[in-house]
């Protein structure tokens, strides 16, 4: 056996449903929805905002790097 296939070997497929988002369950959300309003309602928008962000990783964005967001959408 050559080295290309032996590393090859090595190699172990996995599952496309192992790689895709998970699910919450409809009880899940509901008690997510519930910790998020007790974090707003009793948190700092600043505080809030970072508990909300903990732990998210930046990914490449499918915009424009160069898009804002326009808070004066009523012109449309």
């Amino acid at each position: 056996m050559d080295q290309n296939s032996s590393e090859s070997s090595k190699l172990q497929r996995k599952s496309s449903i192992e790689t895709e988002p998970k699910t919450l369950f409809e009880e899940e959300m509901n008690s997510a929805r519930e910790a998020a309003l007790r974090v707003i309602n009793s948190k700092t928008r600043e505080e809030a905002l970072k508990i909300f962000l903990e732990g998210l990783k930046l990914v490449g964005a499918a915009v424009d790097q160069n898009w804002q967001l326009n808070s004066d959408s009523d012109e449309e």
